[in-house]
């Protein structure tokens, strides 16, 4: 790989990485708080994790690389 091509590299990893795991910590206190609701609420608070997780997350990414 060019050494050009490096910090173009690095950034995309960046920006993968903080949007995965963004995502992955919403959804597990999503999880964590449908548990301590009752078990049926569950599965809503992981949906609801996401999708928080992900406005999260593209949000930061535009501000960041807006």
């Amino acid at each position: 790989m060019p050494e050009d091509m490096m910090p173009q590299v690095v950034k995309a990893l960046s920006i993968g990485t903080e949007l995965t795991f963004s995502i992955i910590i919403c959804a597990f206190i999503g999880h964590f708080i449908g548990n301590m609701l009752g078990g049926k609420w569950s599965a809503v608070g992981i949906a609801l994790g996401v999708i928080l997780g992900l406005v999260g997350g593209l949000y930061r990414l535009y501000k960041t690389h807006r």
